[in-house]
């Protein structure tokens, strides 16, 4: 989407501010990369700390998300039950998505 806009405004700002559309397009890339450097939550961390910053575990989720899904799968108790031996290389998300499906499989039979 950003690159469809940049296409269609780039032509007109030629046209009209000749040198002027590569300083804004210049500054606006300056204040991008200040904005970063600024943010308290990434402001002079290393890759190492974003990664635990972010939770780059196996799902990709936030330590936050992470408790706060595994809270909800122990209360529709998705986590009491041990895996079969098909199910050991599933994810999470896998495993409660065929879940689902047998449980209104299960429903529509009734």
């Amino acid at each position: 989407m950003n690159n469809f806009i940049i296409g269609q405004v780039t032509p007109p700002m030629m046209e009209k501010l000749r040198y002027g559309t590569f300083i804004f397009f210049g500054l606006f890339s300056f204040f991008g990369g200040l904005f970063i450097f600024l943010i308290p939550e990434t402001s002079g961390l290393t890759l190492e700390e974003m990664d635990t910053v972010f939770g780059a575990g196996g799902d990709g989720l936030a330590k936050e998300d992470q408790q706060r899904q595994e809270e909800i799968y122990r209360r529709l108790g998705l986590t009491d039950r041990s895996p079969s031996p098909d199910e050991k290389g599933k994810s999470r998300d896998e495993k409660a998505t065929e879940e689902h499906q047998e449980h209104r499989e299960l429903s529509e039979k009734a």
